[in-house]
């Protein structure tokens, strides 16, 4: 990813998710529609990463490798929002908001497709 993107917009997608998916949880507490809770960690912008990941190797998709690595990606976040759903005290919605908008945080930041070298 780093390689991919560059370090300000690797740093970019990981502190913008990170950051937006705590806004996500605490919009939500706000809004009435769960419980206020204590949030802590950075799952969320960890989670992000992936998203963004996921949405380069989208962009790529042509190339076999970049299909390949995208199933596991999609893999990846399947496995952790049944984790989510099976483990207390693990915020699901922190976890979900952050892939969600690392996604298209990596979209946004991906300034051309990857060739397949690069996803290598």
């Amino acid at each position: 990813m780093e390689k991919t993107l560059g370090v300000g917009k690797y740093l970019a997608a990981y502190f913008g998710s990170g950051f937006g998916s705590m806004l996500i949880i605490v919009g939500v507490a706000k809004l009435g529609w769960m419980k206020e809770s204590m949030v802590a960690g950075a799952s969320g912008a960890i989670m992000g990463i992936v998203g963004a990941t996921g949405a380069i190797l989208l962009l790529a998709r042509k190339s076999k490798v970049a299909s390949q690595r995208l199933r596991s990606v999609v893999f990846i976040i399947i496995l952790q929002a049944v984790f989510d759903q099976t483990t207390p005290n693990i915020s699901a919605l922190g976890h979900a908001g952050g892939a969600a908008l690392g996604f298209a945080l990596g979209l946004l930041l991906a300034a051309r497709t990857p060739t397949q070298s690069e996803v290598r």
